[in-house]
């Protein structure tokens, strides 16, 4: 079913880890102008996209976190609360090269946090990368290859899913959006080179 211009889609990729407990990350895009592809090819591209995006990341993640799905849906936002109008997909996740961390697994709550910034102050959209393993800690920062990894990471998110028929623009949702859908592209990534901690919230709350 056809995407329409501004629509939004939102992802979420997880990962189960037997320690941690599940970890997501939730991703929003918006349509740069009318997607004609097939829910399937949408689902493969976005998983394609995501696939790149986490490779190098792999190396920082414990080799305990394990890819497990990928969902796509379509969603509107208004007061502050999305509401889900469709799902597009959802499909195992097979990395072609999944977390490989070895050693201590760090605290649940340690992550490593990259902020995505969009033109509107205090609008943004944060990620938390783990479950981390304790071989990238040094002193409580990361330094050397982590950082590199991690600012792959930002750069590979900040792009469009290009390989559709329009562009899905990376974006956060906001009261002060400047679409018709209340999103904000996100223009900037900013990696903390210190590890930082999430505070941890039920299961599909606040990530």
């Amino acid at each position: 079913m056809p995407l329409n211009a501004d629509e939004i889609v939102r992802v979420t990729v997880r990962f189960i880890n037997v320690v941690s407990g599940d970890i997501e990350n939730v991703y929003h895009f918006y349509a740069g102008g009318a997607v004609t592809d097939s829910d399937q090819d949408i689902t493969d591209a976005i998983a394609d996209y995501m696939e790149t995006a986490y490779t190098g990341i792999n190396t920082v993640m414990h080799g305990d976190n394990d890819p497990y799905d990928i969902k796509v849906d379509v969603v509107t936002y208004a007061g502050g609360r999305e509401t889900v109008v469709r799902n597009i997909g959802q499909q195992g996740w097979t990395m072609a090269t999944p977390p490989a961390g070895t050693g201590d697994l760090m605290p649940s709550m340690d992550a490593c946090i990259v902020t995505f910034r969009t033109p509107r102050p205090k609008s943004r959209g944060r990620k938390f990368i783990g479950a981390i393993t304790e071989a990238v800690n040094a002193s409580g920062s990361f330094s050397g290859n982590p950082v590199t990894y991690l600012t792959n990471y930002a750069a590979d998110i900040l792009t469009n899913v290009g390989t559709l028929t329009s562009d899905l623009v990376p974006c956060v949702l906001s009261q002060y959006g400047t679409t018709p859908q209340f999103a904000l592209a996100i223009t900037e990534a900013i990696v903390n080179t210190v590890i930082g901690t999430q505070r941890r919230r039920r299961k599909g709350v606040g990530r």
